[in-house]
């Protein structure tokens, strides 16, 4: 049996998650946590920070975080300029 995947030779999405946990905002990376943020704001904001410094411009990457009413949504999608 031949199995062909699309995803081959595909580097895998970065996922950037903004959430509240207790009284502070983070940002998950890949299971390492980064925070505490004060604002939800504050968290996207340390997302992109984050995609700036550690981003790999062969590796596309994703920024998720609850609109108002606690629904996640896709804020960002792109890549790091090499």
């Amino acid at each position: 049996m031949t199995v062909v995947s699309s995803t081959v030779g595909r580097p895998s999405t970065c996922l950037y998650i903004v959430l509240k946990a207790g009284e502070g905002w983070w940002v998950d990376r890949e299971g390492k946590a980064f925070g505490p943020c004060g604002t939800k704001d504050d968290a996207e904001g340390a997302a992109f920070k984050l995609i700036e410094l550690f981003g790999d411009p062969e590796r596309p990457a994703e920024v998720w975080s609850p609109d108002d009413s606690g629904k996640i949504q896709l804020v960002w999608r792109g890549r790091v300029q090499g």
